[in-house]
């Protein structure tokens, strides 16, 4: 029987890399659909490629922690001195890949949103501000955690003379509350549009959820109380929200831009079924004139055409009336 130590201990090293494999198949299905759709990639594209590259700096410092120690319930003193240099130094590592990520991740959605309703009135100077402050939220969290102890060292070699910062536990939990502060900035930029426009309630419930699915829920869990004076005994929780909050974020942000990859998989199917049909089942010259008669009614020729359902990640139905012209890649 698996003792519960050793069990946080394999969820610890299963989540991060389950977590950021799917992450990073959406975004490969995300690059295809852009590919479908424009034959060439985005600013939003790379940087939350940059997004998806910092959580995997995240995810290996967590998988490595893990295989030292973290998620034994033991603690830190307790272990060599060699053990609780490298679960420090990796600790030290996450903290620098974390905002960078989260930087990444946001500004990419965030572009996405601009240069969807970038023909609304004072959207675009309303999101270039949410992009500063989500830049200056990265960098004071980057370089507070960088310089949390001096010297930088003395965070995982505490055998030397140095010291660290009052109040890190506080630090740590301003940071991820400003953090809470930009996810809702971020989620009040489109959800007021949304539910202004000309569609069913059942498109706007669809798309609140899209915007809305792990902006909150796992920020929220990871502002539970973190010791950073003893990174074995409670951390397991906060590095398994950490990196399932940026995957989740990933795989939103993804989501959005899957329409045409959508698109052509339905009309994959249905051209596929239509053929299949055409030779199980031999039609009469009058079938086949009636056939003919509706596709050249309808204005089309192939099922592959024909419009999607707007629930497989369509993001631009219904936009507002001064933005119907204007073409979204």
């Amino acid at each position: 029987m698996i003792s519960p130590e050793h069990h946080w201990r394999k969820i610890l090293i299963i989540i991060p890399i389950v977590g950021t494999a799917v992450a990073t198949i959406v975004f490969v299905l995300r690059l295809y659909a852009r590919h479908i759709a424009v034959h060439t990639l985005r600013v939003e594209d790379l940087l939350m490629g940059m997004g998806l590259l910092c959580t995997y700096g995240v995810a290996i410092c967590t998988v490595y922690s893990a295989f030292y120690g973290i998620g034994l319930g033991q603690s830190i003193y307790v272990l060599p001195r060699e053990v609780r240099l490298r679960i420090a130094l990796s600790n030290w590592i996450l903290q620098k890949f974390w905002p960078c990520a989260q930087v990444f991740v946001k500004v990419s959605i965030v572009i996405f949103l601009r240069r969807l309703l970038d023909c609304l009135e004072h959207f675009r100077p309303f999101a270039t501000a949410v992009i500063i402050l989500v830049v200056a939220w990265g960098v004071t969290a980057l370089m507070g955690n960088t310089f949390q102890c001096w010297p930088v060292q003395y965070f995982w070699i505490k055998h030397i003379h140095g010291r660290c910062m009052p109040g890190q536990n506080t630090f740590f939990m301003i940071i991820g509350s400003l953090s809470v502060v930009g996810d809702v900035l971020i989620l009040c930029l489109p959800l007021p549009i949304v539910w202004k426009l000309h569609t069913p309630i059942q498109q706007k419930i669809e798309m609140t959820l899209m915007f809305s699915i792990g902006c909150l829920i796992f920020r929220l869990i990871a502002l539970k109380h973190f010791q950073t004076n003893n990174l074995t005994m409670d951390s397991s929780l906060t590095l398994i929200w950490t990196i399932l909050e940026l995957d989740m974020a990933i795989i939103c942000g993804s989501l959005l831009l899957m329409k045409p990859l959508f698109k052509s998989c339905i009309g994959s199917v249905k051209s596929s079924i239509n053929r299949f049909s055409s030779r199980a089942r031999p039609h009469s010259s009058t079938d086949a004139t009636m056939t003919e008669e509706v596709y050249r009614n309808s204005g089309s020729n192939d099922w592959s055409h024909r419009e999607s359902p707007s629930w497989m990640g369509q993001v631009s139905y219904g936009r507002p009336e001064q933005c119907q012209g204007q073409q979204i890649d």
